[in-house]
């Protein structure tokens, strides 16, 4: 009970981060794209060109559908070594996951970002600068016990947090046609 009351706090903080993320107004096209790879270029390009590249390795995190993340998984560069440090088949088999990584790009799929499995869904490139999140450490209060009487565990657990962007040069909204992994009725 108490790692799922965790599992809440860590989803309401990603909440709060795509919602910050969603209010950079830079992105690489008013029109949905497929092309992954491309998009991911552009990002790069766009962050570069805005004075938000990465000083250190991992400043850059892609924020992506699964449709993104399929896409991007199709081309050859992205499962190349040479561009790659963390291998994604051994000897055919799928290595365990971790956070991915892609041209010293952080890369983590989320399938709560606006319009997933649209034809619009809204994925973002940022720098770790762009945007920020604090949670109030004096006010983090997890409680956990059990009521006897009622013969029943309980669990609370309440912060008081909030995300904002810092910089809109730094966050690039990469717009992705995932309508094509959609679930479909048969």
């Amino acid at each position: 009970m108490f790692k799922g009351s965790q599992i809440v706090i860590g989803r309401k903080v990603d909440d709060q981060i795509l919602t910050a993320l969603d209010t950079g107004t830079l992105g690489n096209s008013a029109t949905a794209s497929t092309d992954a790879l491309g998009m991911f270029y552009h990002g790069l390009s766009a962050l570069g060109y805005g004075n938000a590249l990465s000083v250190a390795d991992g400043d850059i995190t892609l924020v992506c559908s699964i449709g993104f993340y399929a896409n991007l998984a199709k081309t050859k560069e992205f499962v190349n070594k040479e561009y790659v440090d963390v291998t994604r088949l051994n000897n055919g088999i799928p290595t365990q996951m971790r956070m991915e990584r892609f041209m010293r790009v952080n890369i983590i799929v989320h399938n709560g970002i606006s319009g997933a499995g649209t034809s619009s869904e809204k994925c973002f490139m940022f720098h770790r600068d762009a945007v920020g999140h604090a949670i109030d450490k004096e006010t983090f209060n997890p409680l956990f016990g059990f009521n006897e009487e009622q013969n029943y565990s309980w669990v609370r657990c309440s912060s008081y947090m909030a995300a904002a962007k810092l910089q809109n040069g730094g966050i690039i909204q990469l717009l992705h046609d995932g309508s094509a992994y959609a679930t479909t009725t048969v």
